[in-house]
């Protein structure tokens, strides 16, 4: 699915991820995810999650749906992607430092909204990362307010 070029930015910037996710199985997951990227032409994502939730995560690896909303703290701005669980990888140097401007830049919008110091965040930070792939299938605006859980008709721009 195409995304406009706002959306995926807004998306892989420091948006405040909450994962949800059901294998074939049944079982449900959910997390906080630390970094996206959002390939905003192709669709593709890339996920950074706590390597501490590998063995809870693994019976998504058989192609389990996964659903990403991603919130801005100040505005409360919101849109959810929604997808199937393609594979789990090791991160990469550039991973750790997509995942570290997410954290950083997150905290600090907490901190200015909330007045919570960015160092009591900084305490939740996963010691490991996996990066976990998808592709975008549907995408809904999620935003509190009378349009929220439609579905959005992204285009490239």
């Amino acid at each position: 699915m195409v995304l406009a070029a706002d959306t995926a930015r807004f998306l892989s910037d420091k948006a405040a991820l909450i994962v949800g996710a059901v294998g074939a199985d049944g079982r449900p997951f959910s997390a906080r995810g630390w970094g996206i990227v959002v390939d905003g032409t192709t669709g593709r994502s890339r996920l950074l999650l706590d390597a501490g939730d590998l063995d809870r995560l693994a019976h998504l690896a058989d192609g389990g749906a996964i659903a990403v909303t991603g919130s801005d703290v100040p505005t409360l701005r919101s849109c959810q992607l929604k997808g199937r669980v393609e594979a789990f990888d090791a991160v990469t140097d550039d991973d750790l430092a997509h995942s570290a401007d997410h954290c950083e830049g997150f905290f600090a919008d907490v901190e200015r909204t909330d007045h919570l110091p960015s160092w009591k965040m900084d305490r939740l930070r996963p010691d490991d990362l996996v990066a976990c792939t998808f592709t975008i299938e549907e995408v809904y605006d999620q935003t509190p307010g009378p349009q929220a859980g439609r579905p959005l008709s992204e285009r490239s721009s």
